[in-house]
């Protein structure tokens, strides 16, 4: 059986504890696991990226703990770069990562 807990909420709902500081406009998820802690970080759409911790006790986790906000990544700069000639496909003229 898969039991939800919603993991934005400020203060204790229900059965549902509390995770203060989610972000409000995130807009990205990931989610980790090691050993018997499991993380979800989500970024926001400023390019913010927030994690809250979780313990993972046999098929139960127990996620009481605030969002907290790690270091926000440095985009690659990304660049068009022209055709040198005719049938050049690695430099197509699309955008690429440098």
């Amino acid at each position: 059986m898969i039991v939800w807990q919603d993991l934005t909420n400020a203060t204790t709902v229900g059965t549902d504890p509390a995770n203060p500081n989610y972000p409000a406009d995130a807009c990205g998820i990931s989610i980790e696991a090691q050993g018997n802690d499991a993380y979800v970080k989500v970024i926001t759409k400023g390019g913010q990226v927030w994690q809250t911790k979780g313990a993972i006790m046999g098929n139960t986790f127990v996620w009481n703990q605030p969002w907290v906000q790690q270091t926000t990544p440095t985009p690659v700069a990304a660049r068009a770069l022209r055709f040198t000639y005719k049938g050049d496909l690695k430099n197509s003229g699309g955008i690429v990562n440098r």
